[in-house]
Parts: C-alpha cells; structure tokens; sequence
C-alpha cells in the first residue's frame, strides 16, 4: 500500500470507472503519481426511477457509506485526495464535514471539483418532475431550492472548510447541466479553473497528459499543502467597558461583562485571553496602550448602558486588528436586548470573534461557546 490515495468519486448516473475515461489511467501512468494508489468509488444511482425499482440512497448515505471505506479499506493512508465529478462533489463535500463535526482528524487534503452543482442545477428542478424519475432522491437533493444544498454550503462557510482542506473547482463553458454560477460555487471565487470546448461529461475525460483537464489535476496537486503552524497562538486583549449610564451600578455591571467576555473567550483553542486582573495593573491607559503592553494582537472594546427601570440593555462591540502601522476595525456590532439575554449576546460575541481571530474554528470550541453557563451577572 503506497503512501498516499487518490480517490475519483463519479456522479449522478454515472460508472465508477467508464465516467472518466483515460482519467485514472494518466495517473497511474504518470511519475509524479508513484507513491499513490488509485482508486474509483462506486455507489447506487441512477437518472431514472419507476416506482417499482429501487431507491437511490441520499447524499448523507452516501457519505457515510464513503466514511466506511476509507475506515476499512484504506486504514493506513492518511494523504488521500478527492477527484469528484457533479453529484460525487457533493458526496465529497458532506463526508468531510461530517468528519469535522464529529472531531475526527482528516485524511483528505486535497479536494478537486470537475462541475459540481454546489448551488444545485435547473435541469434537476425540471428532471425531478418527470414521471420517469418517481420519488429520485438524489435529483430532489440537486434541485436549486433543496434544502440540502443550503445546509451544505451555510456548514460549509462556518467550519471554514476552505481553510482546512485545498479546493479546486473546474468549470466547463459549454455544461448543459450545471451552469457556470453553479460550479464556481461561490461569486468572486479564486480558486476556479474554467475549459472551454467541453461539456458536462467530457470535461472528466482527458484524451492525454496533455488534456486541460488534466493539467489542471497535476499542477494542482504539484504545489505543496502549507500545514498551518501548530503552536500559533492569538493574543487578545479585552478592555474594560465602559458605563455610558453614568452611575456606580451600571459601572459594577460593566466590569461583569468584561470578565465574563474574557472566560468565555478562554474556551478558545489557541487564543490567549488576556485576564482582567492583569489588565487592571495599567489603570487608566488607552486601549491601544494596553495591547502594546500585553503584545496583543486583537483588541476587544466596547460600551454597556442598562436602563433604569427597565429590563433592558444596550451592549456595543468593536474588534480591532492590532497592525504594525495603525490599527484596523475588522467587526462591531450593537445589541439592544433584555438584561436576561446579556449572557447569550456575549456567547454570540465571543462566537463571532472566533471566526475572525482565528482562521479555524473547530466544532467542538463552538459547543464549549454555546453551553457556556448562563447564570446572573448582577
């Protein structure tokens, strides 16, 4: 057994090896591939469905059905890539979230995606009509209003999957069934590749080494994965924040939600939050003045008004990149709730820093977040 694994994943209809033509072949052929095994993946499915043939397991099946051959079959391959055309990308794309949200380490480090409805396909939503398609699972999960598609990629934003595994997305011009906008995935997406004078099958049936589709592939995978560094740590400093009501209560309470942010901000991995207590030693010097005393990398700001008479609160936020030059405002929000929510409102805080301190955010910290205890502040 080699090293590592290069796994093609076909799509909706499709054959496990028929659909990519000389594709596996070129790899196995080429030398740059030598330490790779190769493999083809083969699932139930079909364009048709009469109501008395068999159902095409959905998307999520499949996944897990993926997740069981790697466990089993390949247990010793730990750089593994994924070469999926149309329905398969999206086979790809919930296996690997399902292993982040289940805190498994992933195997996958490169993903390539040969015309793939990450947004779904109009022909679905036509084809899924049709009495020949009977009750087809799979079209309804392709369709562009499928709730599945929404899910996927709303999960896909918020575990910054990009930033866990390499992605590459290829576009064929003349595709009859995923459009351009569909398999770019995203507007403004840097990394898509588009070939022209190909279709929805033919773009995964390169004739030579030589084929842009193929290319593509290879100049891919020859640029290195860059590991993130493991002991790279985020220093934040939250700043004491301050009572815009005017009276000792509502100072006292402003104090709370500053040493409240900061535990909830510890429970991040690889942030250091800066403790309150340290913080207090400087008196009253500027905010910029505390994070250059604490090297701080991000600065966390704010006010707190609670009315009188009243059960509720205004919180303001404000994130700020510590620079070389000057300082930037990268988030800030206002929250005006009732004082009972003012221990969510900094969960979500918290939250919502995470995602822009750090460029991962595992799903087990955002559960130590959301089940922060709630208890009173004053």
């Amino acid at each position: 057994m080699r090293s590592g694994l290069i796994v093609f994943i076909h799509g909706l209809g499709g054959h496990p090896v028929t659909t990519w033509g000389r594709f596996p072949d070129l790899v196995r052929e080429d030398p740059a591939f030598a330490k790779f095994d190769v493999w083809c993946y083969s699932f139930t499915t079909s364009v048709t469905r009469w109501p008395w043939s068999r159902r095409n397991p959905k998307i999520q099946d499949l996944a897990q059905a993926l997740r069981s051959q790697f466990e089993n079959r390949f247990q010793g391959q730990s750089e593994v890539t994924l070469v999926c055309h149309s329905l398969g990308g999206l086979i790809a794309r919930r296996y690997l979230l399902d292993e982040v949200k289940s805190d498994r380490p992933l195997r996958v480090r490169n993903l390539l995606l040969y015309a793939v409805p990450n947004s779904g396909s109009g022909l679905a939503n036509f084809v899924k009509e049709l009495p020949l398609t009977w009750r087809h699972g799979q079209l309804g999960q392709l369709a562009r209003d499928a709730g599945f598609l929404f899910d996927l990629n709303e999960e896909w934003a918020r575990l910054g999957m990009s930033d866990r595994v390499r992605v590459k997305y290829v576009v064929a011009l003349h595709d009859r069934v995923v459009d351009v906008t569909s398999a770019r995935a995203f507007p403004g997406n840097p990394d898509v590749e588009t070939v022209d004078h190909r279709g929805h099958r033919s773009l995964v049936k390169p004739e030579s080494a030589d084929d842009l589709s193929y290319l593509i592939f290879r100049n891919f995978m020859a640029v290195p994965r860059i590991p993130p560094a493991k002991d790279a740590v985020t220093k934040v400093a939250v700043t004491r924040f301050q009572s815009t009501g005017g009276d000792a209560e509502n100072e006292i309470v402003a104090n709370g939600v500053t040493e409240r942010l900061i535990n909830i901000l510890a429970n991040l991995d690889g942030v250091h939050a800066v403790p309150r207590v340290a913080m207090t030693r400087l008196g009253d010097r500027t905010p910029m003045e505390i994070a250059e005393e604490f090297n701080a990398d991000y600065l966390v700001e704010g006010t707190f008004e609670r009315f009188p008479g009243s059960d509720r609160c205004t919180i303001f936020v404000r994130l700020v990149k510590v620079g070389e030059e000057r300082p930037e405002a990268v988030w800030s929000d206002r929250y005006e709730r009732p004082w009972s929510d003012a221990q969510q409102v900094l969960v979500d805080v918290a939250r919502k820093v995470a995602r822009r301190i750090k460029r991962i955010v595992t799903q087990k910290e955002l559960r130590r977040l959301e089940d922060a205890p709630v208890r009173p502040m004053a």
